[in-house]
């Protein structure tokens, strides 16, 4: 995500600015489907355990490679698939926006 996103409700999205050039990374740890539904809840409720996921911090580039043949990722809200690798990358002030 664009800038630290915070997960806990009822911020979970929110996040304190979008400029400051870093994304929001968390790599979530390999899980059950049960294990990784209570991940989720965990997260949503504020409670993430050190074995859920990993926070990357400081990240301007990444780059998502898989051996599937796509990827389902979110999209500016709509759902994709795209093939990978997928590359990210932070832009800072590239975005110039005028407002009232």
């Amino acid at each position: 995500g664009n800038n630290d996103n915070r997960l806990d409700v009822p911020g979970a999205g929110r996040r304190e600015s979008i400029g400051d050039g870093r994304m929001c990374v968390l790599v979530m740890r390999k899980k059950t489907r049960r294990s990784f539904l209570a991940a989720i809840i965990r997260a949503l409720l504020g409670g993430i355990r050190d074995d859920d996921m990993v926070r990357v911090d400081g990240v301007e580039r990444l780059r998502v490679d898989s051996h599937r043949s796509s990827l389902t990722i979110s999209l500016d809200g709509e759902v994709v698939r795209l093939p990978p690798p997928l590359d990210y990358r932070i832009r800072k002030g590239a975005l110039k926006v005028i407002a009232p």
